[in-house]
């Protein structure tokens, strides 16, 4: 910040600088948009895995259809097809970090 008034500085006139940065920046509408709440953020790691149902749920798919399937009994694999509803504890979570 003082930087910009290095020739300030070394002319020896400190209190000159300060009081001019004062008054530069203390009725900007910089310094008024600092004070207002900032927006936040969706994380999207969660939002391309969760999508939010009526009630206020989340549902997402299951996990571990990838591969190494063929063990499997074709009744697991058609029941890991089916979609999930989020816990309470999970919805709780979900709702901080996907406010929109």
């Amino acid at each position: 910040m003082f930087a910009l008034f290095k020739g300030f500085l070394s002319s020896g006139s400190r209190n000159l600088a300060i009081s001019n940065v004062s008054k530069v920046t203390a009725g900007t509408p910089c310094t008024q948009q600092l004070r207002e709440m900032s927006k936040l953020k969706t994380h999207t790691g969660a939002a391309k895995r969760w999508k939010r149902v009526g009630s206020g749920l989340f549902k997402r798919k299951q996990c571990g259809k990838r591969h190494l399937n063929s063990s499997m009994t074709p009744s697991r694999r058609r029941a890991l097809n089916k979609t999930v509803l989020s816990n309470p504890t999970q919805t709780k979570i979900l709702k901080k970090i996907m406010p929109y």
